[in-house]
């Protein structure tokens, strides 16, 4: 074996080494318009033109596979990313940036009439993936809803890559298209628990709302996510329940609870004063999720610990001015020689796996 062999025959061993450990590891980062370096009319005015080049875009590239790899010990298993435009700027990050991490399954999906869309990357096998469609809203594409099925040992996991419609346009105003994402993402969860109510499953992405997003617009009307205690008795709606996501800090209360579909959120197991992902109106915010399935704590296939859910604040993911994430900036557009990263923060979740189904 010549020298300059032995260091990535090392590094596919350690990879080998990490998928046996009984640990899997699961991201989930709204990496802020992830667009390649060649033009085709979808971009967004401020990558197009001398605002954005090739030069541009390898360092940015750059800078997201430095915060991936800063999120755990060799890089997560499995990446589920927002704002990916397309395949070639998912298969550039894995092959040059994440190159030799293992990261053999790669999904991208595209969509007509979506600038970015959802991706993932993954060591786990991939067995099944099913692309969920959301609709329009207002004559706009909603974004698809990517769901992805892994294989490991015997067990399946589930997991379902959002990014729900954007506040853009008004609070208030948007709220229809969110809860049309959650009515398509629920009844899909539904159906999976119906049959297997085990089954290992994973909500994750961007949901454009936040852990207590009800109780910030005042109650005023129905938010696609609510918590589990939210009363029954204020919406009109006929049948609003099974259309809604609900969220617990109660892992015993997960599941198929009547009408109701409950998945726990970790995002309660962090301090009301610790939590956030991104910033709206120099306030935290918690649109990025991580939900959890009732088979995720039992004792057959992937588990979940308490106090195995991250948000990754790393300094150099942060401006050192205001604390918050420090944004994609090109140096000739912001005045600095930094480019920044996102505007928002990773999501980590560790999965212990038994072998005993």
């Amino acid at each position: 074996m010549s020298r300059k062999a032995l260091p990535v025959f090392l590094l596919f061993l350690l990879i080998s080494l990490l998928s046996c450990s009984g640990q899997i590891v699961v991201l989930t980062y709204n990496v802020e318009n992830l667009f390649d370096d060649r033009s085709d009319d979808r971009e967004y005015p401020e990558y197009t033109g001398e605002k954005w080049n090739s030069e541009l875009y390898h360092r940015k590239l750059s800078a997201l596979a430095r915060a991936i790899k800063a999120t755990s010990s060799g890089g997560p298993d499995v990446l589920c990313l927002q704002e990916i435009e397309s395949r070639v700027a998912l298969s550039d990050l894995r092959d040059r940036y994440l190159k030799n991490m293992g990261y053999r399954y790669l999904i991208f999906v595209p969509q007509e009439g979506v600038a970015a869309t959802v991706a993932c990357l993954s060591r786990l096998p991939v067995v099944r993936t099913r692309v969920h469609a959301v609709g329009s809203f207002d004559g706009v594409p909603l974004r698809h809803i990517l769901e992805v099925q892994l294989a490991y040992e015997g067990s399946t996991l589930y997991l379902f890559n959002n990014h729900w419609k954007s506040k853009t346009g008004g609070v208030d105003a948007t709220a229809p298209a969110r809860r049309q994402a959650a009515k398509v993402l629920v009844e899909r969860v539904r159906e999976i628990l119906s049959s297997v109510p085990s089954a290992d499953l994973l909500v994750l992405g961007d949901l454009n709302e936040n852990l207590d997003e009800w109780n910030r617009i005042g109650r005023r009307y129905l938010t696609a996510t609510l918590a589990d205690e939210a009363p029954g008795t204020e919406f009109e709606s006929d049948g609003w329940e099974r259309q809604t996501l609900f969220v617990t800090p109660s892992q015993s209360n997960t599941g198929l609870q009547e009408d109701r579909l409950v998945l726990y959120d970790p995002w309660y197991e962090i301090p009301p004063k610790q939590r956030g992902s991104s910033v709206y109106q120099g306030r935290w915010q918690t649109p990025d999720r991580l939900l959890l399935s009732a088979g995720l704590f039992d004792e057959a296939g992937f588990a979940y610990r308490r106090n195995s859910f991250r948000v990754i604040k790393e300094e150099f993911l942060l401006d050192p001015d205001s604390g918050f994430p420090l944004r994609w900036r090109a140096g000739a557009q912001s005045g600095r020689a930094d480019t920044g990263y996102s505007d928002h923060l990773p999501l980590l979740v560790t999965l212990e796996f038994s072998r005993s189904r």
